[in-house]
C-alpha cells in the first residue's frame, strides 16, 4: 500500500515541472569591442554581417570607444562577420549570435606595420602572440557554436574548453562550456567553468543562475546557498523563488518533509505569487491532518488563482476536518461548480490532493474521471491503481498498474515501484 508521503512526493515532483525558462525571442545580439594590439579602441572600423544561408548584408561602424552593437532578427540562422579598418589587418570569422541572448565579444586588429615588422622587439612580439591567441580562441569558439547548433554537445564542450584555454579571459567561452556541461548533468565540470566565467563577469545573470543549478546538482548545500545569494541582485525574485521551490521539492522526494516545508515557506516569502509553492505546502499540511495550516495555504493559492481546483479541494477537506459545517457546505458547492469545466491535468492534481487528504473514494472518482477524458493518461492509471490497492481490490489494481507500464515513458520514476507491486500482489 502506498503511503501519503509517497503520493506527496509524486505531487511535488509533478509540481517541480512548473519551472520553465521564459521562451527566448528569435533575435540575437552581439556587443563588440574592436581594439588594436595595445588594447586601444579602434574607431571607425567597418563591421559587415552576412549570412551563408540567405541574402543578408548589414554594415555597422565602431564608435569612438571601438564598440558596435549588431542585432539579427533570426538568430537561428548562421552568420559571418568581417572587420576592416585602413591600416589594420582585417578579421573574418563566424558571427556567434545566440537565440535570445546578448553577448559581449572583443576583437583585436593589429596595425599592419606591426604585423609586417621584420624584427619586432620582445614586447611587441609578446603582444602579437597574445593577439594571435585571442583570434584563434574566437575562431575555435565559433566552431563550438556551430557544433552546439547541430546539437553535438560533446564537440561543442571540447571546443569551448579549447577556446577558453587559448584565451583564459574569454568569458563567453567559459560561460558556454558551463552551460553545456550543465545540460549534460556534469555538474562538477559545469561549476568549475561557471566559476571562471563569474570571476571574469560577476554581473552575468545566466552564469549566476547556472552556478546555482550546478551546485544544486552536486548537492553542495553551502555553495548552492552562496550562489543563490550572488544571484539576488542579478535576477528577479521569481527566479530565486522557483529555485527555492525546486530545492523544497527535492527535499520532499528524499523524505525530508520538514525541510520541504521550510523551503516552500521561504519560496513564498521571496515571491508571494508563486502558486505551486502554496499548492505543495497545502498538500503537505492536509496529508498531515494539519487542517489549520492547510486552509491558510489553500487560501493563499486561491487568492492568486481563484478557480484552482487543488486549492478548492484542500479548502473543502480542511474545513471538513476542522468541523466547520457551514463553511464546509459552501466550500463543497464551490468545488462542485469548479469541477464541471476542468481538464484532465487539473483533475489529476485534485485526485492527488484528495488521496493525500485520505478522501479515498473521492480520489477514486476523480482519477476515473481523468481516464474518461484521457484514457492514455499514464499517471492516472498508476495512482488509480494505488487507490484500488488501498481499497483491497488487488485484481483491479494489477490491471491498472499493467496499463501504466504500457503507457509510461521509459524514464518514468514510478516504473520500478509499479513492477515491484505487481510482483508482490
Amino acid at each position: 500500500m502506498i503511503t501519503s508521503r509517497k503520493i506527496l512526493s509524486l505531487l511535488l515532483f509533478a509540481s517541480a515541472l512548473f519551472v520553465q525558462r521564459a521562451e527566448a525571442g528569435s533575435e540575437g545580439r552581439i556587443i563588440g569591442a574592436i581594439v588594436d594590439e595595445a588594447n586601444a579602441p579602434i574607431a571607425g572600423a567597418t563591421v559587415t554581417i552576412t549570412s551563408p544561408e540567405f541574402k543578408y548584408n548589414k554594415r555597422y561602424t565602431s564608435g569612438a570607444d571601438g564598440k558596435f552593437t549588431a542585432t539579427v532578427i533570426d538568430a537561428t540562422r548562421k552568420y559571418a562577420i568581417k572587420l576592416e579598418k585602413e591600416g589594420f589587418a582585417p578579421f573574418e570569422g563566424e558571427f556567434p549570435v545566440e537565440l535570445g541572448a546578448t553577448k559581449h565579444l572583443s576583437y583585436q586588429l593589429p596595425h599592419l606595420q606591426t604585423q609586417q615588422a621584420q624584427a619586432p622587439n620582445p614586447e611587441d612580439e609578446a603582444k602579437i602572440k597574445a593577439l594571435e591567441g585571442k583570434n584563434v580562441a574566437i575562431t575555435v569558439y565559433n566552431e563550438a557554436v556551430t557544433a552546439l547548433q547541430a546539437n553535438d554537445l560533446e564537440t561543442a564542450a571540447t571546443k569551448f574548453a579549447a577556446a577558453a584555454e587559448q584565451d583564459s579571459t574569454l568569458e563567453p567561452a567559459w560561460a558556454a562550456l558551463g552551460a553545456v556541461r550543465l545540460d549534460q548533468k556534469k555538474f562538477s565540470e559545469a561549476a568549475a567553468a561557471l566559476d571562471r566565467a563569474a570571476a571574469l563577469d560577476p554581473k552575468d545573470a545566466h552564469v549566476a543562475t547556472g552556478r546555482y543549478d550546478a551546485y544544486e546538482g552536486m548537492h553542495d548545500t553551502e555553495k548552492a546557498k552562496a550562489a543563490l545569494e550572488a544571484m539576488r541582485p542579478l535576477v528577479s525574485p521569481r527566479d530565486i523563488a522557483v529555485r527555492q521551490f525546486n530545492a523544497a521539492a527535492e527535499a520532499s522526494r528524499t523524505g525530508r518533509v520538514d525541510d520541504a516545508i521550510v523551503g516552500l515557506k521561504t519560496a513564498i516569502a521571496t515571491d508571494s505569487t508563486l502558486a505551486p509553492a502554496y499548492s505543495a505546502l497545502a498538500s503537505i499540511y492536509v496529508s498531515r491532518r494539519n487542517y489549520k495550516d492547510a486552509l491558510a495555504a489553500a487560501e493563499g493559492l486561491l487568492a492568486i488563482e481563484p478557480g484552482n481546483l487543488e486549492g478548492l479541494t484542500v479548502r473543502y477537506e480542511s474545513l471538513k476536518g476542522l468541523g466547520d459545517k457551514v463553511k464546509t457546505k459552501e466550500a463543497d458547492a464551490a468545488l462542485k461548480a469548479a469541477k464541471t469545466d476542468q481538464g484532465p491535468a487539473a483533475l489529476f492534481n485534485q485526485g492527488v490532493t484528495q488521496f493525500n487528504a485520505n478522501a479515498i473514494q473521492d480520489a477514486k472518482a476523480t482519477f476515473e474521471r481523468v481516464l474518461e477524458l484521457d484514457p492514455k493518461h499514464a499517471r492516472a492509471h498508476y495512482l488509480l491503481g494505488m487507490v484500488y490497492a488501498n481499497l483491497g481490490d488487488s485484481a483491479k489494481a494489477k490491471e491498472l498498474l499493467k496499463q501504466f507500464l504500457e503507457l509510461a515513458p521509459a524514464n518514468d520514476p514510478d516504473i520500478p515501484s509499479a513492477k515491484s507491486m505487481l510482483e508482490t500482489m
